[in-house]
Formats: structure tokens, C-alpha cells, sequence
């Protein structure tokens, strides 16, 4: 099983389109479910979540055939994927927020401007491949054990949406809201940290 699917991605890398396909086939519906979850409401009418879906995998296979990612399975394979569509997620909604185009003026600003979003941050900056794999999959881990609700505050803040906003939409107090992204970002900080070390 571990050497066909190296060689399935080792035909991704020589540009073979069945194989390709047979990505495209086993995870397009996924991510499609997981850009619907993580597309604030607001933007649903503005993105269509199979244009994120394409998106991500145009630049899967792009990433393929320029660098030399290693993959161990398709449980690592779908973790940086994941986290990819998310990233597109998190940047349509700063696009759609950006000057004119912001929808959340639909609604009154429920929180302060100094409520910044870290993870939003952490999710979209500029990484190496192998770190972004490795922090994939760190996120992947994390987020199967978290508690529905506790995912649906990562989801919104993945979004851009701030602590206050997250309170109101969920009914959560602001600490336990605080408590869920500071719990997060400890275990991702500490991974990153590990990884960097590593790289050094």
C-alpha cells in the first residue's frame, strides 16, 4: 500500500492527470465540506466553496511538480490539503473584508479593533513545505480531539472573526473562547518551536 501510493505521487510529480484524478476523485468532496464549514455564512452567497476547492488542489499540484514534499500516506496527503483549503478560506474572507468589499459592514463591528486574530495569522504566513506539512498534520492531530463546539471557535476564527464576535455567535463566554485559541496556540507554538530547532 505505502509503495503504490509513492508512486502515485511520484506520477503527480511527472504530471500524469489520472493520477491526479485519483486525488482530485478521493478528496474533492471533503474539501468541499470542509470549505463550507469554515466560509463564514456571510461570504457563502460571495465564494463558492468548489472554486476554493479547485484552488487548492491547482496549487497542490503545482507545489508537487516544484518541490520536493514527502508524504508518508494519505493521512499526511489530506492534513496538508486541509489546512491549504483553510488557508484559502481565511484569505477570501480578508479579501471580502478589505475596503469595499467588506461584508461583515452588513452587520455592527462587535468587537474591538485591538481583538487582533492571531490564528488567522499563524495559518496564512509564509512557510517552507516541509514545515507547512509538519504543522498540517500537528493541526490535523489537534483538531480530531477537540470538542465540536471548540472546533466551531477555531472555524470562525480561522474566518477572521474576532473573541467578541465568536462570544455572541456561540453564546460562549469571552474566557472560554480565549481559553480554546490560547490552548491551540500553545500546541502550535511548541510544535513550531520544535521544528525550527530541528531545522537548525
Amino acid at each position: 500500500m505505502y509503495d503504490e501510493f509513492q508512486s502515485l505521487i511520484a506520477r503527480i510529480r511527472a504530471g500524469d492527470r489520472e493520477a491526479a484524478t485519483q486525488v482530485v476523485e478521493r478528496f474533492a468532496e471533503r474539501l468541499k465540506g470542509l470549505a463550507c464549514r469554515h466560509l463564514d455564512r456571510r461570504m457563502r452567497p460571495k465564494v463558492d466553496p468548489e472554486d476554493v476547492v479547485q484552488s487548492v488542489f491547482q496549487s497542490f499540484f503545482d507545489r508537487c511538480r516544484h518541490d520536493d514534499l514527502e508524504f508518508s500516506g494519505w493521512d499526511q496527503l489530506w492534513a496538508l490539503l486541509a489546512v491549504m483549503a483553510m488557508r484559502r478560506c481565511a484569505w477570501e474572507s480578508r479579501w471580502h473584508r478589505a475596503a469595499r468589499r467588506d461584508v461583515r459592514r452588513e452587520i455592527p463591528d462587535l468587537a474591538p479593533q485591538s481583538d487582533q486574530n492571531w490564528l488567522e495569522s499563524f495559518a496564512t504566513r509564509d512557510q517552507s513545505p516541509e514545515t507547512a506539512l509538519q504543522l498540517a498534520d500537528t493541526f490535523s492531530r489537534v483538531m480530531v480531539h477537540m470538542e465540536e463546539a471548540d472546533r466551531e471557535i477555531i472555524r470562525l476564527s480561522l474566518q477572521g472573526w474576532t473573541v467578541g464576535e465568536i462570544s455572541l455567535e456561540l453564546g460562549r463566554h469571552p474566557r472560554a473562547v480565549y481559553r480554546v485559541l490560547q490552548n491551540l496556540r500553545q500546541k502550535l507554538v511548541e510544535q513550531d518551536s520544535q521544528i525550527l530547532s530541528v531545522r537548525r
